[in-house]
């Protein structure tokens, strides 16, 4: 599924647009912890989180995941967005909550993210 289809399923708002929207995703990690991403993430999967810290857009670019969505109405700073628009990491903003958003993903196919799974 490419970032385009996810960002309709969602009804998101897009933060931050790339060449990374056709990207293929297929698997999908929902964490609010940094350190659980750098752990058990795997490699370009979509990450969903209500974290709003820069230390975000360094991780995602770091493990080359395909992108970034803030659940829950949340809303990164202008910070945040520079830096991940510099980084070329695609972002995303919905007002589904995890669970929500996890829930949706899963139906339509995607998978865990996690390493070792």
């Amino acid at each position: 599924m490419r970032l385009t289809e996810i960002m309709a399923l969602l009804n998101a708002d897009p933060l931050v647009l790339d060449d990374g929207m056709d990207r293929e995703i297929t698997s999908v990690h929902a964490s609010d912890l940094i350190s659980e991403v750098l752990a058990s993430c795997s490699r370009g999967a979509l990450w969903l989180t209500g974290l709003l810290d820069p230390q975000i857009v360094n991780t995602a670019e770091l493990f080359d995941l395909a992108g970034v969505v803030f659940v829950g109405n949340r809303k990164p700073s202008g910070g945040i967005i520079a830096l991940a628009r510099e980084e070329g990491i695609p972002i995303l903003a919905t007002k589904l909550t995890m669970f929500e958003t996890c829930g949706v993903l899963y139906g339509k196919g995607l998978l865990p993210g996690t390493r070792g799974r």
